[in-house]
């Protein structure tokens, strides 16, 4: 356990430099409470939120500085060191120092919340620059300053949560080696690393700097990192997947932080780590089954079980996801992002057919007046109009959506890894497919042909240049018909499931078993196993 740092409030905050951060004491800025902090809302002082940034710093000549643009002139005289990478004079280390501290601290500036994206491509900009110039010193000097002042604001629940979440996205954009060519190669910063890791452990932490911190070692991950750290990142980011879901306290960004936590996991094992994926998998399974999540979501969940290893599945759980995906696609088939469109025409041909019905009737009964016969003729002319037709780029938008759900699904039921030459275009040792019986290996196929199908219909709408509100009608009435056809396969072929975990006799679908596998963390008994891994989401 870490030992707390007592640092002053003037120390801390009004003079940053003069706390010359190790990465230990980077760590304890941040994961210890403010028990230094002013109470909220005192006199005089800045509440939660509300505190404005550091105007001043202390330079390396021992004198207090405004931190403020600096002139042109100051920038005139800074640039031959920036070249250099060093300065070489007590007039170049100062504008080098007020340049180097402006585009850091403006990053932790209350005003400049609207422009903080651009404000850490900026700053990032300057660390590559500096990272090709012949010596080192100034970027080493900046990263340090950037980690140390980035560090302290992401720690300060004074400064605004906007202030803190790029704070901490800056951070994992720091690099030991920035890159000098292409393809990109970038030696992450160390000591940045630790203290993502830290605030990513720490469930106190707000969840959006939390979520932030898994960017930024996803971005340490796929730059590389050593397997002595990867077993660090990667035990980090399961603890975040083993966490139970509370549906009264969790947000859409508590789900994006899980999602990013099993990504980051992911990329760790395709470069070999070995790791729990039963956890990983628990977790999955629990919130691809739980329609409060959102579709799209969940879609892309499924496409996570691909890099799942066949061996981590146990049979019976096999079927329950496979029906939980099976059910998600039906639930797209009913709600696809053309059926809107194909009610519409529906209710246009009705509105059509009843303005052509009353016109006759009027014609027959005779025209009051040449005013209402014209009229008449005018409502008919406009009810012959075609249907408009779809415009290409809403129906880009709409198809690729919709196959890129889709295509999630099919990836988590065959799995990641393409077969070999002759062999069936699925892995033979990752997802679902790979891990199931023969029977549900029968049920997992006939799953995959209603999302070919559904497939085709959307290729049919992508293929076409021009088309009409009654051809997506058509596509539209394909894919729910699929849908509905794959609910009732489901419906006729799914076993009856025991209510209890006691052995009972069962048709030929029944197992010989001494018990089912459970997986790490999860009770035996009645309890559902999948939520009580990781919660009821």
């Amino acid at each position: 356990m870490q030992a707390r740092i007592s640092i002053s409030r003037q120390a801390r905050f009004r003079r940053p430099s003069t706390v010359m951060a190790s990465a230990s004491m980077l760590l304890a800025l941040v994961a210890l409470p403010p028990l230094d902090r002013p109470a909220k809302g005192a006199t005089g002082n800045p509440a939660q939120g509300e505190f404005e940034g550091v105007r001043q710093y202390q330079g390396k000549d021992g004198q207090e500085h405004d931190i403020e643009e600096p002139s042109k002139k100051s920038r005139s005289v800074a640039r031959n060191a920036l070249k250099a990478g060093k300065a070489n004079s007590k007039e170049e280390q100062l504008a080098v120092e007020q340049l180097l501290q402006y585009d850091v601290h403006a990053l932790t500036w209350s005003e400049n919340v609207a422009k903080l994206p651009d404000l850490r491509t900026a700053l990032k900009k300057q660390l590559t620059d500096l990272g090709k110039a012949p010596l080192p010193d100034l970027h080493d000097e900046l990263n340090q300053m950037a980690l140390k002042t980035c560090g302290e604001a992401a720690a300060d629940d004074r400064y605004p949560m906007a202030v803190r979440f790029n704070c901490i996205l800056m951070i994992g954009e720091l690099d030991a080696k920035e890159s000098s060519g292409f393809p990109k190669v970038v030696v992450p910063l160390p000591e940045a690393r630790k203290l993502l890791v830290d605030v990513v452990a720490d469930d106190k932490q707000p969840v959006i700097l939390r979520l932030a911190a898994v960017v930024g070692l996803r971005r340490n991950i796929l730059a590389g990192i050593s397997v002595d750290e990867q077993n660090t990142v990667a035990e980090s980011l399961l603890n975040v997947i083993r966490t139970p879901l509370d549906p009264k306290k969790d947000s859409i960004v508590t789900l994006w932080l899980r999602l990013l936590a099993i990504d980051g996991v992911h990329l760790l094992t395709s470069k070999g780590l070995k790791v729990d994926q039963q956890s990983i998998a628990a977790a999955l399974s629990s919130m691809i089954a739980d329609p409060q999540i959102p579709t799209r979501m969940r879609c892309r969940l499924a496409g996570e079980l691909a890099g799942i290893e066949a061996g981590q599945f146990a049979p019976k759980e096999v079927v329950q996801d496979a029906q939980a995906l099976a059910n998600l696609v039906i639930a797209m088939s009913a709600a696809n992002p053309f059926t809107k469109i194909a009610r519409q025409a529906a209710l246009e041909r009705e509105a059509a057919e009843q303005a052509e019905a009353a016109s006759s009737r009027t014609r027959r009964r005779g025209a009051a007046d040449d005013e209402k016969e014209e009229k008449d003729d005018e409502k008919d002319e406009e009810n012959d109009k075609p249907a408009l037709p779809l415009t290409k780029p809403m129906r880009d938008v709409a198809v690729h959506a919709m196959l890129y759900d889709l295509g999630r699904v099919r990836l988590g039921l065959m799995g990641r890894e393409p077969g070999k030459k002759g062999e069936p275009p699925h892995s033979a040792t990752h997802g679902l497919f790979a891990a199931a019986e023969p029977d549900a290996q029968k049920t997992i196929n006939v799953l995959v042909t209603h999302i070919d199908a559904m497939i085709a219909e959307l290729a049919k709408l992508n293929d076409k240049k021009d088309v009409d509100k009654e051809t997506v009608a058509e596509a539209a009435l394909a894919i729910e018909d699929s849908g509905r056809q794959l609910a009732e396969t489901l419906l006729s072929e799914q076993p009856a499931a025991p209510e209890s975990s006691e052995p009972a006799p069962e048709p030929e679908k029944s197992v010989a078993k001494p018990a089912p596998s459970v997986r790490r963390g999860q009770p035996s008994g009645n309890a559902p196993p999948r939520e009580s891994a990781v919660g009821s989401p």
